[in-house]
């Protein structure tokens, strides 16, 4: 006897119910973390636990939907359509991200997997080994697949190593999750067996989790705008955070360029970091993973070729040795994909001007996530590399000394540990939620820029002066707040006003950084003989955006600026992102005084 297509499984869409409620509530913390009102680690310990229980979940259900769906009607057009409809599902959210969150749209998000997967299935038909294998193959060649280098969005759906890192809020690539979801239509073909097609008359508890499983396309469409709809309702996320108009946004950018400054390079892809070489020429690194060097008088540019990282990541920061006119060595920090999550690490390179080659890793393992990488690299006046690491999303990292998060390192050249670290190990100093910017004074005093809780609701960024062996206090103290043995920052932005400060550099008596979500340069005007901080200047407020890379040119009479529009997180103004060229005599009232 046909069975009645209004029939439901109850037991899966109760399932699939409870899978949407788990992942209503990871997008909720998700959001308010995206959006710098509360920190949460949401991609390690139990959180991340609970995240892969939910996507395992829901995919394998996806594909045991397409294994029922066989066996009750034995339609191949039918599935062709539902794995079209859902992979069209994907397409208007990679659309909608895009204009929204351009530095981190969806490319290949869970719909478009399950849309493709599901078209690739419908080929199986009612052949559940063939599913079984197909699910097993994917998962062992997983390793293999990412290990080979591969390109565009074919590449990247697989999952195979990218020649540019992309930042994106949803990826699943077919390797490894393809599998999950093979191995649940191999599941589902068996489940008719046990489970019974009766109209509903389940209890009314679960009702709305049944509800839930049985729109399931409709719910996850909407559930993210509904979310930051409600958000804002209820006063917990201002509109400002969401949608940028000059009104509430009086920080934007403007296509206006001052008289003094020059623009010596347009239309960059998230600049991250800038060194000036001694031909006048500059290297800058673009997250989404090129190293470029640009002739800031023609514009010219040149894409260096021989950066190697795989998966989903980013490039950050840059450092030219100390010897590098005879060396010829650079430093790049990287954020990756690895079978063990996302990690970060250092590499050296020879560069001989056009290419990168000779690469020795200085260090690797560095907890990673989305966000909370830290990432910048500098050598010190004692000839030793210095590297920020963030939390990574995980407050417990920054008090931990053997993890290599939250903290700033010290190694050689080479990536030995020298001898007078203070812990026998690469760390220098600790207790950090994001350090970003590195300065030595001129007394040899090292300075750095650190993220505080950088939200709509609170501030607290800091420029810490740095000791050997010091513990800043994050997650247990913030902005001024004190406690023992933990050192309180040498200034803060306090608790209502965000910096988010980036790059850093020492130039006569003051500390510049650049700030992101403070859409502003700084200048911290500092007393060297008692290493404190005596004023906060401002300049460039608002003029070009958020404001990230920072370097003085050879001749140390002009700054260079990269912006920060096209991360996701900003007002893209026309040819963002660029680089700006500002000479130090236009900065009011000179430099410190």
């Amino acid at each position: 006897m046909k069975k009645s297509s209004k029939n439901r499984l109850v037991l899966i869409d109760i399932l699939r119910g409870s899978a949407l409620v788990g992942m209503v509530v990871f997008h909720a913390l998700f959001i308010l973390d995206f959006y710098g009102i509360q920190n949460f680690d949401l991609f390690s310990g139990g959180w991340d636990v609970f995240g892969t229980i939910i996507r395992l979940t829901f995919l394998g259900l996806a594909g045991v939907s397409v294994g029922l769906s066989y066996e009750r009607h034995n339609s191949r057009a039918r599935i062709v359509k539902h794995g079209e409809v859902v992979l069209l599902a994907g397409l208007a959210i990679t659309l909608a991200t895009r204009l929204s969150v351009p530095g981190w749209f969806v490319r290949f998000g869970i719909l478009h997997l399950i849309g493709v997967s599901i078209l690739i299935l419908s080929v199986v038909g009612r052949r559940p080994r063939t599913a079984f294998i197909m699910g097993i193959a994917v998962l062992i060649m997983t390793p293999v697949v990412a290990s080979i280098r591969g390109s565009g969005i074919v590449g990247y759906s697989l999952g195979m190593a990218q020649s540019e890192a992309i930042s994106s809020l949803d990826y699943f690539p077919l390797f490894p999750w393809f599998g999950f979801i093979a191995l649940g239509m191999w599941l589902g073909h068996y489940l008719m067996r046990y489970l019974s097609t009766t109209p509903t008359t389940a209890p009314l508890p679960v009702r709305p989790l049944i509800f839930m499983g049985r729109h399931a396309l409709m719910i996850y469409m909407t559930h993210v705008p509904l979310i930051i709809a409600a958000f804002i309702v209820l006063g917990i996320l201002p509109l400002g955070s969401v949608i940028f108009t000059p009104e509430n946004q009086p920080n934007g950018p403007t296509e206006e360029v001052p008289r003094e400054l020059t623009i010596s390079a347009s239309n960059l892809s998230i600049p991250w970091e800038v060194a000036p070489l001694s031909n006048g020429e500059l290297l800058v690194t673009e997250r989404t993973g090129s190293l470029v060097k640009i002739d800031p008088t023609s514009q010219k540019r040149i894409t260096i070729e021989g950066v190697h990282h795989s998966g989903e990541g980013g490039l950050l920061g840059l450092a030219l040795h100390p010897n590098f006119e005879n060396n010829h060595r650079i430093y790049l920090y990287l954020t990756t994909l690895t079978s063990e999550g996302t990690r970060n690490r250092v590499e050296s390179y020879l560069f001989d001007g056009k290419n990168l080659s000779e690469q020795l890793t200085i260090i690797e393992g560095i907890p990673g996530s989305r966000f909370h990488d830290g990432g910048r690299i500098a050598f010190g006046p004692d000839g030793l590399l210095y590297i920020t690491t963030g939390d990574a999303q995980n407050s417990a990292n920054a008090q931990e000394i053997n993890s290599l998060a939250g903290k700033i390192l010290r190694l050689t050249d080479t990536g030995e540990v020298p001898t007078d670290n203070p812990f026998n190990n690469a760390v220098y100093s600790y207790g950090h939620r994001n350090p970003q910017g590195l300065a030595w004074d001129s007394t040899g005093r090292l300075w750095a820029t650190e993220h505080g809780r950088s939200g709509v609701s609170s501030g607290f960024d800091e420029l810490n002066k740095i000791e050997k062996g010091g513990n800043y206090g994050w997650p247990t103290i913030e902005g001024g707040a004190e406690a023992q043995g933990l050192i309180t920052p040498a200034a803060h932005s306090g608790a209502t006003t965000t910096w988010a400060p980036a790059d850093a550099l020492y130039y006569k008596g003051s500390i510049f950084f650049t700030g992101l979500r403070g859409e502003s340069l700084y200048e911290a005007v500092i007393n060297e003989a008692e290493g404190s901080v005596t004023e906060i200047k401002t300049h460039l407020v608002g003029q070009f955006g958020r404001l990230r890379g920072l370097a003085l040119n050879q001749d140390e009479t002009s700054l260079f600026i990269t912006t920060s529009n096209t991360d996701g997180r900003g007002v893209a103004a026309d040819q963002d992102d660029r680089l700006i060229k500002l000479p130090l005599a236009a900065i009011e009232g000179a430099i410190g005084k």
